[in-house]
């Protein structure tokens, strides 16, 4: 707990010299002066206090802007206007080791508001039975990520032959996991309609 005002302007008026010119009356100009520079340091003293939050992306107030420039957030557009929310991304992102197992990648798409499934894509090995394929069906090696997302564009005829038939979602999910997966690794993404 601060210190108060009145306990700065006490303070203050104990250091003064003894003598007729440092009255310590509470009518006298120099006590109204030190009520004045008292009143400055109880405020500086309370935001001391208050800073302390500020330390921690959890709890930040007044630096949340600055501590997500830091954290490089809000990523892909997934930032919003909740306090609370770019709190929890703050500190997630602060204190994540990152991973490559797929729950990672569920909690990070779930923290952002996406529901997922992981398929993981194990090659062929040495248990595997004699008739099991050497790739993921879907994606070789890749792991398959299942989402639901509405259908935001078909494909027309003057679109070119690279075009997807139908791109799904806005590629917010896409853009989010592609940051946090190894530099080496890809993801497929198979969307079913919403």
């Amino acid at each position: 707990m601060g210190m108060s005002a009145t306990d700065y302007r006490q303070m203050a008026q104990k250091l003064l010299p003894p003598g007729f010119a440092w009255s310590r009356n509470e009518a006298d100009n120099i006590t109204y002066f030190l009520q004045g520079l008292a009143e400055s340091l109880a405020r500086a003293d309370s935001d001391i206090s208050d800073i302390e939050k500020e330390i921690y992306p959890e709890s930040a107030l007044i630096l949340i802007d600055e501590w997500e420039d830091a954290l490089g957030l809000p990523e892909c557009g997934l930032g919003g206007d909740d306090l609370a929310k770019r709190r929890l991304d703050a500190y997630a992102k602060d204190t994540a080791y990152g991973g490559l197992s797929q729950w990672y990648y569920v909690e990070l798409a779930t923290r952002a508001g996406f529901e997922v499934e992981i398929d993981e894509a194990y090659g062929h090995h040495c248990q595997s039975h004699c008739e099991a394929p050497l790739y993921h069906p879907k994606s070789g090696l890749a792991p398959v990520v299942y989402s639901a997302a509405p259908v935001e564009r078909w494909a027309t005829c003057n679109d070119s032959c690279l075009t997807p038939v139908r791109l799904f979602g806005d590629g917010r999910l896409e853009c989010l996991l592609n940051t946090y997966k190894p530099a080496e690794g890809r993801f497929v993404f198979a969307y079913t309609e919403v």
